[in-house]
């Protein structure tokens, strides 16, 4: 731009008629470039990715961690208890109170220390509203049940209409067969 306002104002004296007839020999370049384009598609994408990650979220999640010393313990009537720490991640404003279901071999029991239970017996767990909970559950396998060494299991949790929330796997650990 410069070049071309030098080459159209050369012969003439320097003056206000002068500076006009620079300006209009000077090239405007358009708005809307493909530079342009580019920088506004790449930031649409990264604005739909955030968006997108933030409304496919979890709101809760449910981590079981097995204690790992002792691997388990015998019990003095002969039966198998291992200990686990569930940990329970809110991001949600609202405390919630779930039901914790232990899904594995029949035979086995669960007790969650220090909270409630429900009128079938099963625990019942209050979530911390934007934050994280955690609580002592024990398993334990009765005295003479055949079990193999690892056996799956899978903590659920059940919200008040019976809806599954939040699970986490674990295994159960007895003796070597």
């Amino acid at each position: 731009n410069l070049a071309a306002s030098e080459a159209a104002t050369k012969a003439m004296p320097p003056g206000p008629a002068r500076d006009v007839a620079g300006m209009a020999a000077r090239h405007v370049p358009p708005f809307i470039r493909p530079r342009t384009l580019i920088y506004a598609g790449v930031l649409l994408s990264v604005v739909a990715i955030m968006l997108g990650s933030w409304f496919l979220r979890t709101t809760l999640s449910l981590t079981a961690l097995r204690d790992r010393a002792p691997l388990f313990v015998r019990l003095s009537d002969g039966g198998i208890r291992n200990a686990y720490t569930l940990k329970l991640v809110d991001k949600t404003r609202d405390a919630e109170t779930l039901t914790l279901v232990l899904d594995g071999r029949p035979g086995l029991t669960m007790i969650a220390l220090d909270t409630p239970t429900d009128p079938a017996g099963r625990p019942l767990l209050v979530s911390k509203a934007d934050g994280v909970a955690q609580w002592r559950v024990l398993v334990s396998a009765p005295a003479g049940l055949k079990l193999p060494e690892n056996i799956p299991i899978t903590f659920r949790l059940l919200d008040a209409r019976g809806r599954n929330v939040a699970s986490a796997s674990s295994t159960f650990i007895g003796p070597a067969p």
